[in-house]
């Protein structure tokens, strides 16, 4: 045994504790079978993107895909209310900091568009048709 079962253990738990008593791998006659296909159905935990992929590293089939116990720990989906904050105002922080029409803010407007895609350009729209508060 390697410290590889206990990462995916401990994922197989806190996929339990998510979703109130759920395993990654089914139901107890699927179960066995779907460990052994490595597949996982992370769905009822599909709402949370962090734990969605922090589960899928822990659960990997392949072992050596499984983070180190260090990086479980400071997993994003595992932070506390101050460290989010924290990291949220130097994202901020940096974001306000790029140069107008610079790559770097071109390419975060480009990745912001993949990830977003049509809810970005909703919200476009919908701030056209805002009048200003103030």
């Amino acid at each position: 045994l390697t410290r590889a079962v206990d990462v995916f253990a401990l994922g197989c738990v806190l996929h339990f504790l998510l979703t109130g008593g759920e395993h990654p791998f089914g139901g107890r006659f699927s179960r066995d079978a779907n460990i052994m296909k490595g597949i996982a159905d992370l769905s009822k935990v599909a709402h949370m993107p962090e734990a969605v992929h922090l589960l899928r590293q822990m659960l990997s089939h392949d072992p050596k895909g499984r983070p180190d116990m260090a990086s479980v720990r400071r997993h994003p989906l595992l932070w506390t209310p101050a460290e989010q904050l924290a990291f949220l105002c130097a994202a901020s922080d940096h974001v306000d900091g790029l140069k107008a029409g610079s790559p770097e803010q071109r390419a975060l407007e480009r990745a912001l568009e993949r990830a977003l895609g049509s809810a970005l350009r909703g919200v476009a729209r919908l701030s056209r048709g805002c009048k200003p508060i103030l």
